[in-house]
């Protein structure tokens, strides 16, 4: 499985589950790496994809832990992805 696989689960599976909730929640590192890339992608209501992907990743997601290391590698850093 890659990173791209994990994309298209939350994508699918996941982010129905989180349309049906008035304010998602994500308990698991999964759960937390697809909210982050729900508000990345502009389909969470409100802000948090820093925080999310932070969460997941300090609890060992490695597509978290790409997707923050991409953001700092490119130079966007903490601050690009609170805006998002």
């Amino acid at each position: 499985a890659d990173i791209h696989d994990e994309f298209r689960f939350c994508r699918y599976e996941v982010f129905p589950k989180f349309r049906k909730m008035k304010v998602p929640t994500a308990s698991t590192p999964v759960d937390q790496f697809c909210l982050g890339f729900a508000y990345l992608r502009g389909e969470g209501h409100g802000s948090g994809t820093a925080q999310w992907f932070s969460k997941a990743a300090e609890q060992g997601n490695p597509s978290a832990q790409t997707v923050l290391g991409y953001h700092y590698e490119q130079g966007h850093g903490w601050r690009t992805l609170l805006k998002r």
